[in-house]
């Protein structure tokens, strides 16, 4: 697995947070490169340097990833939204926060790693504020609980969202966050994960059905991977620069994150059939998946009925989708 480096920053000066505020902690960067930290007031001065010299590493590394630009613009965006409130802030700090998800699994460093999942933590916290009741915001912020270990606290914020899924759906998206409390309760409370299997197949009966076993010692891992892959593909949603979309494809690492995307993105382009964005999703993730297919036929490891599938029908069905809403689009060409 890529893990992100940087050359050195300047020094970052120390700010004391004077009150708390919901995206206070974010490092901020200056036009010169300075870096502001917005740091608690109760923290000694060795504490606060060696916070520093950690966030500052951290930001280095962000910025100089395949999607660093992304996650400046986004930053932007949400600063600006949430002063406003602006409703389409929520948005913005899902694709953030998603972002951030999607690389805190590229930080080998565990300290790294929690700086990042607070800065998603504080991108989740600033929609939350903007719409408590977004379905997407909620879902994120039960993932951003898991990958912090706090499982637990997780369930608790996905049985909350399912009751209001289950009185009013708003997406595709719903159908994961049902298989994600259900993953989660499989082991301890089978009877509850059949219930919610059940209500998940009742409300999207067209939704695909992924299992997991949950009794696998790496399956949390499996869980997370999935979901931080499925987080960082909400930026995909609406960019279509083709920098910001290489951006994110680099970072998905293994077949089963890119085919996770392929389903949430074949779901999204049947609700929205015009979009651009999910359409190009779709056949990026279709051309990626049968890429792999066939390198593995070309290594001789084996055939794949399904891979010859994408390769010869399903990629150049998407790739002519993408072109009849955009004939000029070079990437589907």
């Amino acid at each position: 697995m890529p893990i992100f480096t940087a050359p050195p920053t300047p020094e970052p000066a120390i700010v004391r947070a004077a009150e708390p505020d919901p995206y206070a902690g974010s490092i901020t960067t200056g036009l010169d490169g300075s870096i502001t930290l917005a740091l608690p007031a109760n923290q000694s001065q060795e504490d606060l340097a060696a916070e520093n010299q950690i966030s500052s590493a951290v930001e280095a590394k962000l910025s100089a990833s395949p999607i660093g630009a992304t996650i400046a613009r986004l930053d932007t965006e949400l600063n600006q939204k949430r002063l406003s409130q602006e409703p389409s802030g929520v948005t913005s700090a899902n694709q953030l926060a998603g972002a951030l998800l999607l690389s805190s699994t590229h930080f080998s460093e565990e300290s790294e790693r929690q700086v990042v999942l607070s800065r998603a933590s504080a991108a989740m916290d600033a929609g939350l504020a903007i719409n408590p009741k977004d379905h997407s915001a909620q879902h994120l912020k039960a993932v951003l609980l898991l990958s912090e270990g706090k499982t637990p606290e997780a369930i608790s914020t996905l049985e909350a969202l399912c009751k209001e899924i289950s009185k009013k759906p708003e997406s595709s998206d719903d159908a994961e966050s049902l298989m994600l409390l259900a993953h989660l309760l499989q082991k301890d409370d089978p009877k509850r994960y059949m219930e919610i299997t059940q209500e998940k197949q009742k409300l999207f009966p067209k939704s695909e059905h992924w299992a997991l076993d949950m009794s696998d010692k790496s399956a949390i891992e499996t869980l997370l991977m999935r979901e931080n892959a499925l987080a960082g593909s909400r930026v995909l949603d609406s960019a279509t620069s083709f920098a910001e979309r290489k951006g994110i494809w680099g970072l998905l690492s293994e077949p089963h994150q890119i085919d996770a995307l392929v389903s949430r993105f074949q779901a999204r382009t049947a609700e929205d059939p015009k979009s651009l964005s999910l359409a190009l999703g779709k056949a990026e993730g279709l051309t990626t998946l049968g890429e792999i297919a066939f390198g593995l036929m070309k290594d001789k490891r084996g055939f794949d009925p399904r891979g010859a599938q994408i390769i010869q029908t399903q990629a150049p069905q998407a790739i002519e989708a993408v072109l009849k809403l955009d004939p000029k689009n070079w990437e589907g060409q």
